[in-house]
């Protein structure tokens, strides 16, 4: 942790003598060093670079005042909570000891250690100097604050145990442990995103509430969905939508709702109407787009968020045309009259057949497709009935020749060829999968384009564990 601008100025030279010198490792070509050891140097440079652009980033973030609020999940991490509130009010070391009467040396000692040499008393001295205020929850010996009782808690309220475990506690943690100190880590961040309060997560009796963030009540959801899995998915989705529209500094601009507007802007944008494309378009456009890995519950969503539009997309399937059409599904919703300045749309069922009747469902449907497909989705699906005379059983083979001749993508047409089908009570799911390219991950593209769009360091510590976290492949 950086503590004053000498600090400061040492790590940046540090950091810049690191960069160097993996340039110079990366250029290296000695062929008597082994491939291995040479990845290894590699590795370890790149790790200590890390390390101190991470201290730098966040020295600077605090001068910024980027950080208003210090989380603390418990008091041993009150000193360096304080060294950063220093900081943050743009205090040196002798500006504090001159507030505490005392030498400059002195605080230097104080924060080498961590404060580990000071006592209570001079602590409150130290909180009372910078004007920073401390909430902190006192529970009696009897209140079982412990990972464990945290996750059957979580548990018995509806979640998941893979999802707690993965997502809010941290693979790297164990969950049967005694330790309290992970135990309130994790109950804050269940406290951002559900509203529970740590108390209530500990001490209480009673049912857990749902969360009302991600109340049902206006999400197209069919009658049979599994209501408090799909509400407390979507309140951690809407909570991830949230902090990357935080970190994202672009300003917003209108959404076509016009399908050939919309698919002559992402050309003129992208060159061509592709994941990487859209996802270009709608990112030039301030609409962060968040993969989520987990599954069931729901596959696509927006938000609006004081006027700012976010996607997440939330599933895994390797088609990148499947993946497109729910990205424009959504896209379609993102351009709803820019005056509501808070929606939210979640759609349950992958397959557009199976979501609840809705006229805005069948337009965003009819959107996605007509992108797609150049605005000749009926007419392709015409050409395909003809050429197959009228028979199910030739569909497939017919298909990919039509979609060949008219220069669209194979699988778009597949989709939105099932989609009409289903209409008429025929299931041909099966094969327009089988149609699918599948030669990259459209996932892994997706969180590559959030992981280079986002601005990190507009991101606190919690927020950005959480939604690295997130990111993680399932």
């Amino acid at each position: 942790m950086i503590r004053n601008e000498r600090e400061y100025r040492i790590t940046q030279a540090h950091a810049a003598q690191f960069s160097k010198s993996l340039a110079e490792a990366e250029a290296t070509t000695d062929a008597s060093v082994h491939p291995l050891i040479r990845k290894a140097q590699r590795d370890a440079l790149r790790s200590q670079l890390k390390d101190l652009r991470r201290d730098l980033a966040e020295y600077e973030a605090l001068q910024e005042g980027k950080y208003p609020v210090l989380e603390l999940s418990s008091m041993e991490e009150l000193p360096r909570a304080l060294i950063k509130a220093r900081i943050a009010a743009h205090l040196t070391q002798k500006d504090l000891a001159e507030r505490l009467k005392i030498a400059e040396q002195q605080v230097q000692r104080y924060e080498a250690t961590e404060y580990a040499t000071a006592n209570l008393a001079r602590i409150m001295e130290v909180v009372r100097a910078l004007g920073v205020k401390i909430r902190e929850d006192v529970f009696l010996p009897n209140v079982d604050v412990s990972p464990k009782a945290l996750l059957n808690r979580l548990i018995s309220a509806g979640m998941d145990r893979k999802f707690v475990v993965r997502r809010l506690f941290g693979e790297e943690n164990d969950p049967d442990s005694a330790d309290t100190s992970l135990a309130l880590k994790a109950a804050s961040l269940v406290q951002k995103i559900f509203g529970w309060g740590v108390s209530e997560l500990f001490g209480g009796t009673g049912p857990l509430a749902l969360p009302r963030a991600a109340a049902v009540g206006k999400f197209k959801l069919p009658s049979n969905a599994q209501e408090r899995r799909t509400v407390f998915l979507a309140a951690y989705a809407k909570y991830l939508a949230g902090v990357a529209l935080s970190a994202t500094a672009t300003a917003p601009r209108p959404i076509p709702r016009d399908a050939e507007e919309f698919r002559r802007a992402v050309i003129e944008k992208a060159g061509d109407v592709t994941l990487h494309g859209v996802l270009s378009f709608l990112w030039d456009r301030g609409v962060p787009v968040v993969p989520l890995a987990e599954t069931g519950a729901f596959y696509g969503a927006c938000w609006r968020i004081n006027g700012r539009n976010t996607i997440v997309l939330k599933q895994r399937t390797a088609s990148e045309a499947r993946w497109i059409h729910d990205l424009l599904h959504e896209a379609y919703h993102a351009g709803e009259d820019s005056k509501v300045l808070d929606f939210e749309t979640l759609d349950q069922d992958p397959e557009p057949a199976k979501r609840r009747e809705d006229p805005e469902e069948d337009d965003a449907t009819a959107f996605a497709a007509d992108v797609l497909l150049a605005g000749r989705a009926e007419d392709l699906v015409a050409e395909c009935v003809r050429d197959a005379s009228g028979k199910i059983s030739l569909m497939k083979a017919v298909v990919p020749r039509v979609a060949e001749r008219n220069g669209v993508p194979v699988g778009a047409l597949a989709n939105y060829l099932a989609w009409r089908l289903s209409l008429q009570g025929f299931n041909w799911w099966g094969a327009a999968t089988n149609l699918q390219n599948a030669d990259e991950d459209p996932w892994r593209t997706t969180r590559a384009f959030l992981m280079s769009k986002l601005d990190w360091s507009k991101i606190g510590e919690r927020d950005r564990e959480l939604l690295s976290r997130a990111l993680e492949e399932a």
